[in-house]
């Protein structure tokens, strides 16, 4: 596993205000598997969210992205879905209070926690999406099963599953 830095390039905003990691992975124990030798390999790309970002907490920044990027691999080495990988590393960020995104969120005017989450299938171009959902510790897990149920196909009497969730106060 290689793991680079990214760069951010808003302007106005210093090139180490905003941590990312990338990892590259290629894997052997496929390739040996396979009988024409194809090669895969991929890589996985997480960044701590746009905005400011303390230079102080810069190791913390690219722990949380390096975590979740291994999380990512790990699940991708294992055969599951890109999709699948992509709500593994989300979590991973999610659970930091470094990031904003799950418990380390914004608040709203009211104080609370309020996090939006979506995740698209690039094969199918089917997504899951939740906007302002309070009281979930990984909103993507939420966007992640609606995406899943979505591509069950249709329910009952040619009902179409829904594809977003949004809470209200």
């Amino acid at each position: 596993m290689i793991m680079e830095k990214g760069m951010n390039s808003g302007e106005g905003l210093p090139s180490r205000s905003s941590q990312a990691s990338a990892a590259k992975v290629t894997v052997k124990e496929i390739e040996t598997q396979q009988p024409c030798k194809e090669k895969r390999g991929g890589f996985v790309l997480v960044h701590a969210g746009a905005g400011y970002h303390s230079e102080s907490k810069a190791k913390e920044y690219k722990h949380v992205c390096k975590r979740a990027c291994q999380k990512a691999i790990e699940k991708l080495q294992a055969g599951a879905l890109a999709t699948d990988a992509v709500a593994a590393a989300l979590v991973e960020l999610e659970d930091s209070p470094f990031t904003n995104a799950g418990i380390g969120s914004n608040l709203n005017l009211l104080g609370e926690i309020e996090c939006d989450a979506s995740i698209m299938d690039g094969k199918s171009l089917n997504f899951g999406a939740v906007g302002a959902l309070s009281g979930i510790k990984n909103p993507v897990s939420v966007a992640h099963r609606l995406l899943c149920e979505g591509q069950k196909g249709k329910l009952s009497a040619g009902r179409i599953p829904p594809w977003i969730q949004l809470s209200c106060i």
